[in-house]
């Protein structure tokens, strides 16, 4: 019965990654920036002494008028030395409209809102403390508020000088990340909005209420959902860039996507009534459950992979046991492409053997469409196809356990 429900899945699998071929070759129209805003961008601080200066001063470096930028640091109740660090740095660069708030910890979200309520310009950005922007990013984004209902704006996320190989698959992964949310801006179903650089119609956020402490330890994606409840777009300008650090250890990248994936259950839950609801377009009526499918496929498909490699792997042992020659004689024996193919289920690998291959030029188009060189990072790309699956699967398996037994969510 589990084969039916995969192969079934399957095709829904590669019917998706159609479509999403399909949108690669819409071409937006060219919009000029409007007139130039006044914004403020906050940057949520907590214990952030190593990255903070360098994050200021790639905002400070951005081509747009120093008259028309505020920057608010909220320091979060660092324990290190983050409040120095940016004292220091206001000091050096009074030229600047750079403030620093200090509070009690009260987490991301308060952090947040602290400067939202202190905001002088008529656009809120929000920034992490470990993220770099692009010199152009403001005047690319506001290219994305073209109409009135959109109430925010993200740039595209690159990881800033990846050096060990972890690192350097999650280089990967935020590529097609990228990607992904393109394609779902270009059909209006993007809702996410990230800490390395958005910008929210400030007006827009505040008549919804800011951010919320009740996300799930992830403040963007639940701020994102209840904008689109509110039936306010998402967008999503390519030619905005900035930079983040990532984990550089297995025992970080847990904690930080245990954290994710369980404010994805949270949240999805939160808003389940725009589930299949015409009324949020094809939001709600397609990327809602799209998103929620395409998960449930990936897990399914890599438990049935582990199953049945278990399988193989435990027969193959007993037979070498208790058989007399199996060992050689089944290393000797090669088989033939037909007997290749018999020997394994067409029904169900089909599919995912076409799946793979349109996403394999899906994964090239991301590399070339960001500007980066696929052929360089092939053998990191392997990493990506053949671990990756399998960690995430190890992840959504214990989020979706810690969810359903209502283990204490930490942000750390």
């Amino acid at each position: 019965m589990i084969e039916y429900i995969i192969f079934l899945l399957s095709f829904v699998g590669l019917w998706i990654t159609l479509i999403w071929i399909n949108v690669l070759f819409y071409k937006p129209e060219e919009i000029k920036t409007k007139t130039l805003q006044t914004i403020t961008i906050a940057i949520p601080a907590y214990n952030e002494e190593q990255t903070i200066e360098k994050t200021l001063k790639s905002l400070i470096n951005m081509n747009y008028p120093k008259e028309k930028l505020e920057i608010i640091v909220v320091n979060d109740g660092s324990k290190d030395q983050t409040s120095y660090k940016v004292n220091k740095f206001i000091n050096k660069n009074k030229q600047f409209k750079i403030r620093l708030i200090e509070q009690e910890n009260k987490g991301k979200a308060e952090a947040i809102n602290t400067a939202l309520r202190n905001a002088k310009g008529e656009l809120f950005g929000c920034l992490d403390a470990d993220t770099t922007v692009s010199k152009d990013i403001i005047k690319n984004i506001l290219k994305g508020f073209d109409e009135d209902n959109i109430a925010a704006v993200i740039s595209v996320v690159k990881v800033e000088s990846p050096k060990t190989i972890l690192e350097k698959i999650q280089r990967v992964e935020y590529i097609m990340c990228n990607l992904g949310r393109r394609l779902m801006s270009v059909i209006n179903t993007l809702g996410i909005t990230h800490g390395a650089l958005s910008l929210f119609n400030k007006k827009i956020l505040q008549s919804v209420g800011g951010f919320s402490k009740d996300s799930g330890l992830t403040e963007d994606l639940e701020v994102a959902m209840r904008l689109r409840y509110n039936n306010y777009k998402v967008k999503m300008q390519w030619n905005a860039v900035s930079k983040t650090k990532v984990p550089k250890t297995l025992n970080v990248l847990w904690r930080q996507r245990i954290r994710w994936f369980r404010g994805f259950i949270y949240n999805n839950w939160k808003y389940k009534d725009m589930f299949f609801k015409t009324k949020y377009g094809a939001f709600g009526v397609f990327q809602l459950p799209i998103n929620i499918v395409s998960r449930l496929l990936s897990l399914l498909i890599m438990t049935y992979i582990c199953y049945e490699l278990i399988t193989r792997f435990s027969e193959h042992a007993i037979r070498i046991l208790k058989i007399k020659g199996y060992l050689i004689n089944h290393v000797l024996d090669i088989p033939n492409i037909k007997e290749f193919i018999l020997s394994y289920n067409i029904q169900f690998y089909l599919p995912i053997t076409l799946s793979t291959i349109l996403g394999t030029y899906i994964m090239y188009v991301a590399h070339r469409q960001i500007k980066e060189h696929i052929f360089r990072h092939l053998h990191t790309i392997g990493f990506y196809l053949i671990i990756f699956p399998y960690l995430n699967g190890l992840y959504w398996f214990s989020a979706l356990l810690q969810e359903i037994t209502n283990i204490k969510r930490k942000w750390r």
